[in-house]
């Protein structure tokens, strides 16, 4: 058996890796690394990176840290998983890795075609900024306004970067959360109401693709009543999109929200629209969750209005005058 050893990694305050660590949860990328390299990692009382193991992968892990400590430009987790993967340091100063690179995703399809996402409104790039940095994501507003899109877009490119093990999508079904009464498996039963998020992956990365990732079980449905007792990305990340979500229930709420695992990349975004919601005023989650979870630094919160609607100008004008409407009748109160 091979000897442990211990090697250290000095840190000073204003160093780029000290800055990271102080920004981010340090244990959560510990164990993310530790798991990757059967290390372990610790930052002592002195201001050192303790890297503890076996010779020649300590001096592998060490060699990992004092690359990213050569960075000039503040780091982001991407970098982390960048140089991990051999991306060399100067592909990282010149942005390959950097947030804003995110700013418009590109897809290649199984036949080579590429597909570009580019958000269409400030609200739209709000939610991608938001996906990058938070656990938990509401975004709320208006029909058409591609909420439930750029959500599928940026878990794409997550799955697609590694970044994540999975995509779980689901969505409240009303009228009852037992599916006995349709044909099929559990999968195969949820597969209508789910139709619309389906349609939305399969016009970024083709329907050959998307099936391919559905296969291999890297896109996966979960209705809520089964969420019960799941964790949506301990070890491995997952990105959880709950579409519709102003028809869930405060309890069915609370359940999706404690799912959450501790996987750095983990998240879970809520995206609907409180004027669609089939259930009864007062019963609205969104507004509740607002309240509730609004001074969370874990959580964000977009709300899209009809200035933000890409579907059509007709819709967009609709969804106008039914703003007023609501916010005529709250001004009454």
């Amino acid at each position: 058996m091979a000897k442990n050893t211990a090697r250290k990694v000095t840190l000073e305050a204003n160093d780029k890796l000290t800055i990271f660590f102080k920004e981010n949860e340090t244990d959560d990328v510990f164990r993310e690394l530790q798991k990757k390299f059967g290390v372990t990692l610790k930052l002592n009382s002195v201001g050192m990176l303790v890297i503890r193991g076996d010779k020649t992968t300590t001096a592998e892990v060490e060699g990992y840290f004092d690359r990213i400590k050569s960075t000039k430009k503040n780091i982001v987790l991407d970098d982390i998983h960048s140089i991990l993967e051999g991306v060399p340091v100067e592909e990282i100063e010149n942005g390959a890795t950097d947030k804003n690179n995110w700013s418009k995703l590109e897809f290649r399809t199984k036949t080579g075609a590429f597909y570009t996402v580019a958000p269409k409104s400030q609200n739209q790039r709000l939610l991608i900024e938001e996906m990058l940095n938070k656990k938990v994501v509401f975004a709320g507003g208006s029909a058409g306004a591609g909420k439930t899109f750029i959500a599928c877009a940026v878990a794409l490119k997550f799955l697609e970067q590694k970044l994540i093990k999975k995509i779980v999508v689901t969505r409240p079904h009303v009228a009852s959360e037992e599916f006995g009464f349709l044909p099929g498996t559990v999968d195969e039963k949820m597969a209508p109401f789910l139709y619309p998020i389906f349609s939305i992956f399969e016009e970024i990365i083709g329907r050959e693709k998307r099936d391919g990732y559905i296969a291999k079980g890297q896109i996966e449905i979960l209705p809520v009543a089964f969420s019960r007792g799941v964790t949506l990305g301990g070890h491995d990340g997952i990105i959880t999109i709950i579409d519709e979500c102003e028809n869930l229930t405060v309890k069915q709420a609370y359940l999706m929200l404690t799912r959450l695992g501790g996987h750095i990349n983990s998240k879970i975004i809520f995206a609907g629209d409180e004027l669609q919601t089939d259930l009864k005023r007062n019963e609205n989650v969104l507004s509740l969750l607002k309240t509730i979870l609004r001074d969370s630094p874990y959580v964000g919160f977009i709300d899209f209005n009809s200035e933000d609607v890409v579907r059509s100008e007709i819709v967009k004008d609709i969804l106008k005058r039914f703003e007023e409407y609501e916010a005529s009748k709250k001004d009454k109160k």
